[in-house]
Order: C-alpha cells, then sequence, then structure tokens
C-alpha cells in the first residue's frame, strides 16, 4: 500500500485542507478502529461525537461540520464519494503481471497491444483485438472478433463479445 500525505491526498480528492499537509496516511479504517496513519471520514452531526473521539490521522468531513473537528481534516461536499476516491489511492487493486499470466487461454488469432496484462484464467478468442495497455482479470472472457481500446480494465469475471 502507498503512503500518501495529506497534501496529495488534497490534490487528488479537492476540499479544503485543515491542519498538517505533511502528514503521512497509509490506509483507511473506520471511525472507531482508525489509528493515526489512517483516514476515516464522517457524513453528519450524528456521528461527530464518534468523528471526534476517533484516532484517524485524517477525517474526510462534510463542511457542514466545520469548524467541530480539530485536527487534520479534508472538509468537502461529498463525504462518502471522497472516501470511496481516498480508498481507490490508498489501496490500489492488484494488477496481473506484465504478458499473459501462463494459465490464461489466449488464441493465436488474437492480437494484443503493447503492455497488455492478462491474468490466470482468462480466455481471449480468435480474432479478439486487445488495446495497449489493457487488463484483463481472472476468468475474464474476451470472445471472438472483440475488440478492447487502449487501457481498458475488464475485472474478474466479466465478458465482452462481438
Amino acid at each position: 500500500m502507498p503512503a500518501l500525505t495529506l497534501a496529495h491526498l488534497h490534490r487528488e480528492l479537492g476540499g479544503d485542507l485543515q491542519g498538517d499537509a505533511q502528514i503521512l496516511i497509509r490506509a483507511c479504517a473506520s471511525l472507531e478502529h482508525a489509528a493515526t496513519d489512517q483516514l476515516s471520514f464522517v457524513v453528519g452531526s450524528k456521528f461527530l461525537a464518534q468523528a471526534q473521539s476517533s484516532r484517524a490521522g485524517v477525517l474526510i468531513a462534510p463542511r457542514s461540520l466545520q469548524p467541530n473537528l480539530p485536527g487534520n481534516v479534508l472538509w468537502v461536499d461529498n463525504p462518502h464519494a471522497t472516501f470511496a476516491r481516498a480508498l481507490q489511492l490508498l489501496h490500489p487493486e492488484p494488477l496481473p503481471m506484465l504478458g499473459v499470466d501462463p494459465q490464461a487461454n489466449v488464441s493465436p488469432l488474437a492480437t494484443l497491444g503493447a503492455e497488455v496484462r492478462v491474468a490466470a484464467g482468462a480466455v481471449i478468442a480468435q480474432g479478439a483485438d486487445i488495446g495497449a495497455g489493457s487488463v484483463i482479470g481472472p476468468m475474464a472472457y474476451v470472445g471472438p472478433d472483440a475488440r478492447l481500446g487502449r487501457n481498458c480494465q475488464l475485472h474478474a469475471r466479466a465478458t465482452v463479445e462481438h
């Protein structure tokens, strides 16, 4: 997992920053379980007391709660959406290895662009064309003559057919 400063999170997520911009955040957690190197969020005044007693290093909070929270806070309009984006930054989905996993089944009549990643169990049928930089997840299926553009991502068990 990456460790990101509050300043970096602020640049990526927007909002108004309060507190130490250089604090390092390594993960996300719930209000009650968060540690000082973790990020959590609060959505409204109903959870204000819990947020005030949280050990979270940074809180994402709605602007409507200002100035009720001390410490490191990212004040935003939509805490749910902002926390979801923070999860993606702090807990990125692991990518399959570059190239084709030995347990994938790729037709010799399929075309794979540069830097494509094909995970174990994926099937790419004849005539399929996978654009450069694309990621084909575990057990995904790309049917005959299907075409994916550059930098596409098929998650586990996804199916694309022509």
